[in-house]
């Protein structure tokens, strides 16, 4: 699995186009999850194929989210810490749980890849809270990482 490094952008003080990226990047992410051979290695296995089965829907929704936050003023982003210092800090938590997870992933050392997941979906979960409230849209982006979430087998991983 190719990692990724969330919310790159060329232009350094474009923070609508980070954020929009860090979209992209989500959407890539949770596709690249569902689509991996390890996937049996992460998820309940009886709950990979309706996973599967959901993000052909929920796919659809990353556009109309793109799209919300185009035509959102950059004053209510910043208003819920989507600019600046503070989307900074929010990126550097998700690549530091998305680095953590590619490693471990990489080393086939499953328990702490699993582990790591769920902390870069919970990351993921608190910016998406966010933009929903600043840009509207429909929930079922985070409510199917979250579901997501809750299907990473951790129960057979105990140290």
């Amino acid at each position: 699995m190719d990692e990724i490094i969330f919310g790159v952008v060329r232009e350094v003080e474009d923070d609508k186009k980070r954020v929009l990226v860090l979209i992209d990047d989500i959407e890539k992410l949770l596709k690249q999850i569902i689509s991996s051979d390890e996937c049996d290695f992460i998820f309940y296995k009886e709950l990979i194929d309706p996973m599967k089965d959901a993000w052909k829907k929920v796919s659809e929704r990353f556009n109309d989210l793109k799209n919300n936050t185009i035509n959102t003023n950059i004053e209510i982003l910043s208003n819920h810490g989507l600019t600046g210092s503070e989307i900074h800090f929010k990126i550097s938590v998700i690549n530091h749980a998305g680095k953590q997870f590619y490693n471990y992933l990489s080393e086939r050392a499953y328990p702490l890849a699993n582990r790591w997941l769920k902390k870069l979906l919970e990351a993921l979960d608190k910016f998406l809270i966010s933009l929903f409230d600043a840009v509207g849209g429909s929930g079922a982006i985070g409510e199917y990482k979250s579901f997501m979430e809750s299907s990473i087998d951790d129960g057979i991983w105990i140290y």
